[in-house]
């Protein structure tokens, strides 16, 4: 035989009248807030903070810059050398000479000089 509900302990899902909703005023409150953060003003402009000099001439393109700028790669490029670590250093040039799509990338670059070069020859 089915078991039955009881009718006193069904579910009502409407509130019971005068009973306000807790959540709508936290919900409402949220909602303003984050709306709040989006807003930033009639007045507001863009800051232009200074350059320092040194990178004033790089953002201009002056050639003491590309100069300056050339040797900070070279460095960069082989900024494990500055830890004076004899075993590290081996390490990075047998990863560099055995690193396969490096020597690909090297062939490719070899092969794209050469075929510009035989273009320029026929141009001649």
């Amino acid at each position: 035989m089915p078991l039955r509900p009881c009718a006193s302990k069904r579910f009502d899902p409407s509130p019971t009248p005068g009973a306000r909703p807790r959540l709508l005023p936290a919900a409402l409150l949220g909602v303003l807030a984050g709306l709040s953060g989006c807003a930033v003003g009639p007045n507001y402009h863009e800051p232009k903070p200074d350059m320092p000099p040194k990178y004033a001439a790089a953002a201009a393109g002056s050639s003491t810059a590309t100069t300056e700028r050339g040797s900070g790669e070279a460095k960069l490029a082989a900024w494990w050398r500055t830890l004076n670590d004899l075993e590290l250093d081996s390490l990075v040039d047998r990863a560099i000479k055995s690193n396969l799509d490096l020597q690909i990338a090297l062939v490719d670059g070899v092969l794209d000089l050469l075929g510009n070069l035989e273009v320029q020859g026929d141009r001649a």
